[in-house]
């Protein structure tokens, strides 16, 4: 396992074969596969969210708008005052302040009009949170129950029910969906596999019959944000460290 900068980050984001981490000031670093420029944040960027991708990674900067950095096969992101943004291979989506989603890239369209207050896009699909808990789907079918956060991979979502459970729903080979009982505080799915949080310890999940590369079971500490990846994941200590581990062949799994 790897350990990067101490006490410096509050948030981390797990792509395919590379990383990006927030600091609490708002710097932005990223790790791994450089192949599109997707980990080469622009500098001097300061962000309030991050969300890496697999070929394009993008940022919520200081005064809501977005800036994303890699391949440019996605296009230009739309202007606007922004709270969150998710990126997958093809196609990102952001929640504007007012809540409404904006999307774009390839397949951008079918997105549900309304208010939501957290959203995430796997490979041809999007999922967003409602106030009332409630969770709307486009290219994959809506879960039932009420929710307090949710995650995506590349065929499937898992979210946290309100009683810290988890529910998935969508592909669900490998053991992706089915996750341990809770309750649970945080959690992450990944490409094959999923994790949460349970107080200060993690749990891992899926990818059965696949590779393992170390990322499932969960490396043992004490954290406070987690991000699965494509074969690896990476978390945020409670003494705001970045650790990793599972696949480095990229150096995904090797924090700065």
């Amino acid at each position: 396992m790897d350990t990067g900068s101490k006490g410096r980050w509050a948030q981390v984001s797990a792509a395919s074969v590379s990383s990006c981490a927030r600091a609490h000031d708002g710097g932005v670093a990223c790790w791994g596969s450089d192949n599109f420029g997707e980990a080469t944040p622009p500098e001097g960027l300061v962000a309030q969210d991050i969300s890496a991708g697999p070929r394009t990674s993008c940022a919520v900067d200081l005064d809501g708008g977005l800036v994303c950095w890699g391949d440019t096969h996605m296009g230009e992101p739309p202007s606007g005052r922004f709270t969150q943004v998710r990126v997958a291979a093809v196609r990102a989506c952001a929640l504007t302040e007012e809540g409404e989603l904006a999307c774009w890239g390839e397949d951008a369209e079918g997105a549900p009009a309304g208010a939501f207050e957290a959203l995430d896009v796997g490979a041809g699909f999007g999922c967003a949170l409602d106030a009332a808990g409630a969770v709307t789907c486009w290219g994959l079918d809506s879960p039932s129950g009420r929710f307090t956060s949710l995650d995506a991979g590349d065929a499937h979502a898992c979210g946290l029910l309100e009683d810290g459970g988890i529910s998935c729903w969508g592909e669900d080979a490998d053991g992706r969906g089915d996750a341990p009982s809770g309750p649970f505080d945080r959690l992450s799915v990944g490409t094959f596999h999923g994790c949460a949080l349970a107080g200060d310890a993690a749990l891992c999940w899926g990818a059965e019959g696949r590779v393992n590369f170390g990322q499932v079971p969960a490396a043992g500490g004490y954290y406070r944000h987690i991000a699965a990846g494509g074969w690896h994941n990476c978390v945020v200590t409670t003494l705001g460290e970045l650790e990793c581990w599972g696949a480095d062949n990229a150096g995904q799994a090797s924090p700065p």
